[in-house]
């Protein structure tokens, strides 16, 4: 996999966990590769002002580091928001590859639907915490 040997660089800023089952936020990566386009669905595993993590099923090749498009929807309303990514980093397991990028050229803009989920934090190396709903 491209990237399978590159350092893995970690957002520095507060990092919060999304529901992984009830309220499933779609995410759309577009990216052009020497391979040809790619557009990978997955879902965002984790969000923070200046990046995230996003769950794609299957094995996928990506070139990175590099740059793309990504396409973030609300699971239950039309608020979609298209954000230019630099993807930093992927990691491949048997049936999931795991890809994390900075939101580029600037960070995740206040007022959007993902305000809500950037309540509770977790760091690098802590248990994630499952976010509810309604509080």
């Amino acid at each position: 996999m491209a990237g399978a040997d590159l350092p893995k660089i970690p957002r520095r800023s507060d990092r919060y966990a999304l529901p992984s089952t009830l309220a499933v936020v779609t995410a759309v990566l577009e990216q052009a590769t020497e391979f040809g386009a790619t557009s990978l669905t997955g879902k965002l595993w984790d969000v923070s002002t200046t990046g995230c993590c996003v769950a794609f099923p299957g094995l996928h090749r990506l070139d990175l580091p590099g740059f793309g498009h990504l396409t973030i929807t609300h699971p239950f309303l039309a608020e979609i928001h298209v954000l230019g990514v630099e993807l930093l980093w992927a990691d491949a397991f048997t049936h999931i590859t795991f890809v994390g990028m900075l939101f580029s050229p600037e960070p995740l803009a206040e007022g959007t639907f993902l305000d809500g989920y950037m309540q509770t934090c977790w760091a690098d190396g802590e248990a994630t915490t499952t976010l509810g709903f309604g509080g």
